[in-house]
């Protein structure tokens, strides 16, 4: 075993003991590490046990939810309207399982676990502190996507190099560009070094963005930026539009001439 996989192994099972003993909230941040990290694909990850990381994690984490004595949350999970329109869409497509393909099935157990997934989240990120935690965690994981973006320039588009559900350029692509949300809004919220080190983790993933030359997550990028600022405070306007001007300033000046061709069609 690599040393590397060692470290893995020591730091993914102080995780999840810690989200026993200290709280759940160390079995989502195991969670996140294993999605980015994803052992089965990475070359330190062969000499490891043949082991599904990442719902062993999921699992630990749920029952430490359980099994611990949180205070309620202000809201129920099932009263906001988001939360009932996927439930009911996750429900639907039990339903379609009467006269749906049978590959149907994958769609709809993923789908099951992305609202156990939303509830686990929605619990244990319930507070101020553990947002920007959790927005950190999820800005540093895009930020090693980035990092390993690097090292594949000049062979294409990404495939294969993230982690589960986002192997391909097109899921990777709308990953990374909900990463360069959150590291938005840490830009504006952070004071001090916590800022700096986020400035300093974009450009990684912008790049990332543009190597898949996924024109979906450029939609996406354009869509959500509107959105983002009809929703920020107003204080944060002006600063928003010298990011999003300086953002496209450096798109147009170092992006490759086949992103463009590709984002034309």
């Amino acid at each position: 075993m690599s040393l590397t996989g060692l470290l893995f192994m020591l730091s993914y099972g102080v995780g999840l003991l810690s989200a026993f003993f200290k709280h759940p909230r160390f079995g989502l941040y195991t969670y996140l590490a294993v999605f980015y990290l994803h052992p089965p694909i990475r070359w330190w990850g062969s000499s490891l046990p043949d082991l599904r990381w990442s719902l062993v994690a999921a699992v630990v984490t749920l029952v430490a939810l359980l099994a611990s004595k949180l205070p309620p949350s202000p809201t129920s999970f099932t009263s906001h309207r988001l939360t009932k329109i996927i439930i009911l869409y996750v429900l639907w497509m039990w339903v379609q399982l009467a006269w749906g393909n049978p590959q149907h099935f994958e769609g709809v157990l993923l789908m099951t676990k992305y609202v156990v997934l939303l509830y686990v989240i929605y619990r244990l990120v319930n507070d101020r502190q553990s947002l920007v935690a959790f927005s950190y965690a999820h800005v540093i994981g895009c930020f090693y996507f980035g990092m390993l973006a690097l090292n594949a320039s000049g062979a294409g588009r990404l495939e294969m190099l993230g982690g589960p559900g986002v192997k391909d350029s097109n899921t990777l692509g709308m990953h990374i560009s909900t990463g360069l949300f959150f590291a938005g809004s840490l830009l504006l919220s952070q004071r001090g070094w916590r800022r700096w080190a986020v400035a300093a983790m974009v450009p990684a993933l912008a790049n990332c963005l543009v190597q898949t030359e996924s024109r979906g997550a450029f939609l996406g990028v354009a869509c959500g930026g509107m959105v983002y600022f009809l929703f920020a405070p107003r204080t944060y306007h002006k600063l928003i539009i010298s990011l999003v001007a300086l953002s496209l300033f450096v798109l147009a000046a170092y992006a490759p001439t086949s992103y463009w061709e590709r984002m034309g069609t």
